[in-house]
């Protein structure tokens, strides 16, 4: 059998050579799929001018699944109950037909309506048989509760936000359109959120997809042990003030000025013009 590596399969795509290895190393089964998996070779110019995975004359590129349903879309459902009796919304867009399907969820902080990590996403893997489920985390956007950046307001008792993870699996879990399969994806704050809920280990979660995050937040705060002030002043203005991310407002401010202001303790109160407990 002719074994291809993921390392080797990329280092060799990048030619015209590497269309015909991947060729032969992913032969057609059905009739679509062979009318696909024999394209005429690219020339060298052409594969130089953009990444080898944006082209569609692959042999494997046929293979994929393909759009076949429209999009039922739920909007602000307001029907996710934590543990402590906090409700958390969610955006939920699933296929339009009969039956149950796998889950992709998102939990984050940027507001569940977000195209860029959302929208964008429903739009692919809806049609092509998925779930896609984002909600926002308590005390932002249209969830109920107070917000505090992975933990909850009462930390010293030790709640957090991987609770709230596992709450909702466990909801998307039973819901009638749901095959009870949960996978979740997504980056920084979405990854973290991924990691914070995985250990708990709920029986309806499959994978995680995490990434531009990793599994330990200190590095983001102390990196090289050496404290990221300009990060976590960002991180004031985008989790310490209100109910959004604090959207472009940072635009406003004298960063010039904030970088140097004494004494750190009271940082927040220069940036907010109150105390933040976040800070």
């Amino acid at each position: 059998m002719n074994l291809l590596t993921r390392r080797k399969f990329i280092e060799s795509a990048t030619s015209t050579a590497g269309v015909a290895l991947a060729a032969s190393v992913i032969p057609a089964s059905t009739s679509r799929v062979a009318a696909a998996s024999r394209p005429s070779l690219p020339s060298e110019g052409v594969l130089n001018s953009s990444a080898w995975f944006e082209h569609s004359d692959f042999a494997w590129v046929g293979k994929l699944s393909q759009p076949q349903h429209d999009i039922h879309f739920e909007y602000n459902v307001k029907k996710l109950v934590m543990r402590d009796g906090v409700t958390l919304s969610a955006n939920i867009w699933r296929p339009k037909a009969p039956g149950k399907f796998p889950v992709i969820y998102m939990h984050l902080p940027y507001d569940k309506s977000s195209k860029f990590f959302c929208i964008n996403r429903a739009k692919y893997f809806v049609p092509r048989g998925y779930a896609v489920v984002a909600v926002d985390v308590r005390g932002k956007y249209d969830s109920d509760g107070e917000h505090y950046f992975y933990w909850h307001k009462d930390w010293k008792q030790g709640k957090f936000e991987g609770q709230d993870v596992y709450d909702c699996q466990t909801w998307l879990g039973e819901q009638p359109w749901s095959t009870g399969k949960i996978g979740m994806t997504g980056p920084s704050y979405l990854g973290f959120t991924q990691w914070m809920g995985a250990p708990l280990g709920n029986p309806y979660l499959t994978t995680i997809i995490p990434y531009v995050s990793p599994d330990d937040h200190y590095d983001n705060v102390y990196q090289n042990a050496a404290f990221q002030i300009i990060m976590n002043m960002r991180m004031i203005v985008g989790f310490g003030g209100s109910r959004t991310s604090g959207g472009d407002v940072g635009d406003f401010l004298d960063w010039e000025k904030l970088t140097r202001y004494l004494p750190l303790r009271t940082m927040d109160e220069a940036i907010l013009g109150k105390k933040c407990q976040l800070w």
